[in-house]
């Protein structure tokens, strides 16, 4: 198998506490391919968030980030310094924030802020030094005529902008939300680079500005071969435009697959659980579906699976340590013991436990309803 673009081996991102570390991130590993769309799914506290923040770098004190590797490229970015890490971030590995309200400077135009990102890692003959950028931000901004400046507004006009030389001159609070999307989307752009990390791009946009954001970057991935870590809680943003997915629960994976074996062939009761909860065509429930509880101390965590409290299909196994196992078809890993047929207890205990899976999964398996709930 050729070298993935970006991989993630057994990622831990801990965050000290008086009462404790928070394992916000707990042993996770995946892989993004060139041109790939990869998704990672999860209620609010799951860590998709920390994951991304984990491979930019972007992590501070109190927050400690361990990892067997973080690779791009075959490169390990846990060996680099942090001026190499200046010229990744960005260069390499863009990423487009939650908020772009917070994350954009509300003291200048949208222009200069795409136009500082381009001629910092872009060959455009311009000086970055320190005092040529404060003198550019704080008293004649970024000539109209540079190189620079002109790479903003094609970019404003690749990602949809109308009018992209006047909105370029313009502050962030004179635009729409969906325009502040864009001018993230084009900021993370005007590096060129192989990944983008997209962190709940759609977060607060009505339905429309949300599906033109969407095809958006999915245009972007078509036209450029840009790889998208796509982070969301919403499972109708992932079917749509996803090529693989991740199922994240309390720091860890719950389940991996191809987004349409995923949605076929949901096989942990976690994912079978979001599933359920998405409202349907025709739906004549009086309520929806919800997993009751809530997801656990991350300072305390319980020992073995982490949604074990909050499972129906749970048995004696579940208090053991996670490990893959195959599922539906190629490239499904699930996480769950349900799938384990070699049961390594001692004695009585071996036979009881392989019993209990066994039924349960044939009772969960009956007129084609996969284990821990009903498919869509």
């Amino acid at each position: 198998m050729s070298e993935s673009l970006l991989e993630v081996e057994n990622l831990h991102t801990t965050f000290g506490t008086e009462r404790g570390d928070v394992h916000a991130v707990d042993g996770i590993s995946f892989r993004v391919e060139e041109g790939e769309v990869f998704g990672i799914v999860g209620e609010s506290g799951s860590g998709k968030s920390v994951t991304a923040l984990s491979i930019m770098g972007l992590v501070d004190a109190p927050g400690r980030v361990d990892a067997d590797a973080i690779r791009y490229r075959g490169e390990n970015l846990l060996d680099a310094s942090e001026n190499e890490m200046q010229s990744i971030r960005g260069g390499e590995i863009a990423m487009i924030f939650q908020d772009p309200m917070s994350s954009l400077n509300p003291v200048m135009t949208v222009g200069e802020q795409i136009a500082e990102v381009a001629r910092h890692h872009g060959d455009y003959g311009e000086s970055t030094d320190f005092l040529s950028e404060m003198k550019r931000k704080y008293v004649t901004g970024t000539a109209t005529g540079s190189r620079s400046w002109q790479r903003a507004v094609e970019l404003l006009d690749t990602v949809g902008i109308p009018d992209p030389e006047q909105r370029a001159q313009e502050y962030p609070h004179q635009l729409s939300g969906g325009m502040k999307q864009r001018v993230m989307i084009a900021q993370a752009l005007a590096a060129e680079p192989s990944v983008i990390v997209a962190d709940e791009p759609t977060t607060a946009l009505d339905v429309t500005i949300e599906a033109q954001i969407l095809d958006e970057l999915l245009s972007l991935r078509d036209e450029f071969g840009v790889s998208v870590v796509l982070i969301t809680h919403d499972l109708a943003v992932v079917r749509e435009t996803c090529d693989r997915v991740a199922v994240m629960y309390a720091g860890e994976l719950m389940e991996t697959a191809p987004t349409r074996t995923l949605f076929e062939h949901p096989s942990h009761p976690y994912t079978n659980g979001l599933l359920k909860s998405i409202p349907k065509v025709n739906d004549d429930r009086e309520w929806l579906d919800s997993i009751e509880g809530n997801v656990p101390d991350l300072i305390d965590k319980p020992a073995g699976c982490p949604f074990r409290d909050r499972c129906d299909s749970a048995f004696e196994l579940c208090q053991k340590p996670l490990v893959s196992y195959p599922g539906e078809g190629v490239d499904h890993e699930v996480r769950c013991h349900l799938y384990n047929d070699a049961v390594e207890v001692d004695g009585d205990e071996a036979v009881a436990v392989a019993d209990d899976a066994t039924e349960i999964i044939e009772q969960r398996s009956d007129a084609g309803r996969p284990v821990g709930g009903e498919s869509l």
